[in-house]
């Protein structure tokens, strides 16, 4: 570990050094310090596009996202990763190893599914197409911190400053406001079903505006049933109403 450092510090000047030092003393200050302090320190000191550090509990990782602390990540990105399981396909998060993870190296090393293919390059819609992640699992946490930005992967030096400074990210997210799990959480489809179950249709009917077949149709009905706990057609419309899975 002492040998890792001495190589990281042998790409930092001594205003890098400086700087880290005093975006981490923001980041365990954090209660006294806003988002976007912390933001424009890093900004100032990284060519980044967006910053985003999260937790997931090894022990229930259909749980998705316990915590989440987001700095220039598309709120609708988040929200649709979370609501889409993302977690389960994130080359990130299903990688074996720990460590510094280069996205692109990663994306292109011949190991990514059909289905994280296509969680890619919907990612990359939002403008997520390179940049490091740091990902360590302790106390029975996955915790990974992820720096987006396209020129994030043209100098050891990004690598370097990433490094450091993810301890002090995933203290600042165990610090975030608690992911809430009460709320059971839809998929696009799911919330596609329900809708057209509460506009009255038939799964017959359901079927032909989705273009999927009756019985998919009934399998996502199924599952939006067991999620909201619900035992009637009716039963899950007014559950999803009140829980606000569900908005007219």
């Amino acid at each position: 570990m002492e040998y890792l450092y001495q190589y990281l510090y042998q790409y930092l000047s001594r205003d890098d050094l400086v700087k880290i030092t005093d975006l981490s003393l923001k980041l365990i200050n954090r209660a006294e310090e806003g988002s976007s302090v912390i933001y424009r320190g890093l900004v100032d000191i990284l060519p980044l596009q967006g910053f985003i550090a999260c937790a997931i509990n090894v022990f229930a990782p259909g749980d998705g996202l316990t915590r989440v602390m987001n700095l220039g990540y598309s709120s609708e990105w988040v929200d649709r990763y979370e609501r889409c399981d993302y977690h389960r396909v994130d080359p990130i998060v299903t990688a074996t190893e720990d460590g510094l993870m280069h996205w692109r190296k990663l994306f292109q090393s011949g190991k990514i599914s059909k289905s994280q293919n296509e969680f890619i390059k919907e990612a990359a819609d939002y403008g997520l197409i390179d940049g490091f992640s740091i990902r360590s699992v302790h106390d029975g946490k996955m915790h990974i911190a992820s720096f987006a930005g396209n020129d994030m992967a043209k100098h050891p030096r990004h690598a370097a400053i990433a490094t450091l400074m993810a301890p002090y990210f995933h203290m600042a997210a165990e610090r975030s406001p608690r992911v809430d799990s009460s709320t059971p959480r839809l998929s696009v489809r799911e919330r596609d079903v329900i809708h057209w179950v509460a506009a009255g249709k038939t799964n017959w009917e359901i079927s032909h505006i989705l273009k999927i077949s009756e019985r998919t149709v009934k399998f996502h009905l199924q599952n939006i049933m067991g999620k909201l706990h619900a035992t009637t057609r009716s039963q899950a419309v007014a559950y999803a109403l009140n829980l606000g899975v569900l908005e007219y």
